[in-house]
């Protein structure tokens, strides 16, 4: 996170955010979403070949499903909802 809130949600953990690290792995679905009243700012970075794709095919307004993702919370996680 660089700027503002953003709500994190892997399985049934839902965890909102400020100034965290998220670490992802495979095999686990997860999303994220501002739902605040603020802008918010992400560098992601992904590792996995597989989803340069996915973005390019997100960018040009098709439907696009991601290789398969594992998330974990990293030991000084933020607040937990």
């Amino acid at each position: 996170m660089l700027e503002g809130e953003v709500t994190f949600q892997t399985r049934e953990e839902v965890v909102t955010a400020r100034g965290s690290i998220l670490a992802c792995r495979r095999r686990n679905p997860h999303t994220f979403a501002n739902l605040g009243e603020r802008d918010a700012r992400l560098l992601v970075t992904c590792t996995t070949a597989g989803f340069l794709g996915y973005f390019d095919r997100l960018a040009a307004g098709e439907a696009a499903v991601p290789p398969p993702g594992d998330c974990r919370w990293p030991t000084n996680s933020p607040t937990r909802t």
